[in-house]
């Protein structure tokens, strides 16, 4: 995981480095293109990496595995360079080793974003995030002596925190890539299928993730 994150910041690194001067885009006759008033939206997907812990992030962790997700946002900017927007989210995660672990979640998100541009070519950014979500799990291991059929619903509720860079290939159009590291806390119940039990479960989870996507700036002013 260390490595994964590495790269990923040695890239936007490399990007931020090698790509031309302001100067030698077509520049929109207000300056930075996240001016107030207007709307960022994006489609993207990320690779995520996702442990659980019993109660904490100092706890023993008790699992992990991959996940992959879809993520559709939609910025509004309520003054230059600074939005708040929101985020619809379904992540899947399996694992087929001995056991098979399945779990799907979907999430609502709060984003403030704060962008670091004067040009119209777009810029880095920070951004937190505000979740909540609903979380799906299912465990398999159907061989004697010992089978395992448990299924987990419940909710989750936390937030993260993540960088991204956002380029503008034209006035209207562009790519996004960003990092992002999120802290949940998921309440729910286990049914166990084998002996038929229903019991209250919590859990932490940690979820490093990995974004790329496309993105569209809707406005209505023309490049000069």
């Amino acid at each position: 995981m260390t490595k994964t994150i590495f790269r990923v910041v040695i890239f936007l690194a490399a990007v931020c480095f090698l790509m031309p001067k302001p100067d030698v885009f077509a520049q929109d006759s207000l300056g930075t293109a996240m001016k107030k008033g207007r709307v960022l939206l994006s489609l993207s997907s990320s690779t995520d990496a996702i442990n659980y812990y019993d109660n904490s992030i100092n706890s023993k962790a008790i699992g992990g595995q991959t996940g992959f997700d879809l993520k559709t946002d939609a910025h509004f900017f309520l003054r230059d360079n600074f939005s708040l927007g929101g985020r619809l989210e379904l992540t899947r995660g399996e694992t087929q080793n001995y056991v098979s672990n399945e779990e799907e979640t979907f999430k609502v998100s709060m984003v403030f974003r704060r962008y670091f541009s004067k040009v119209s070519n777009g810029g880095l950014y920070p951004e937190v995030t505000v979740t909540y979500g609903r979380n799906i799990f299912n465990t398999q291991f159907l061989q004697p002596p010992s089978p395992i059929n448990q299924s987990f619903q419940g909710n989750l509720l936390g937030g993260g925190v993540g960088v991204g860079f956002t380029y503008l290939v034209k006035q209207h159009f562009g790519i996004d890539v960003g990092l992002s590291y999120s802290f949940y806390r998921v309440f729910g119940e286990t049914v166990d299928h084998v002996i038929d039990t229903t019991t209250k479960d919590a859990f932490t989870e940690i979820n490093v993730s990995f974004r790329v996507g496309f993105v569209i700036l809707l406005h209505k002013n023309t490049i000069e």
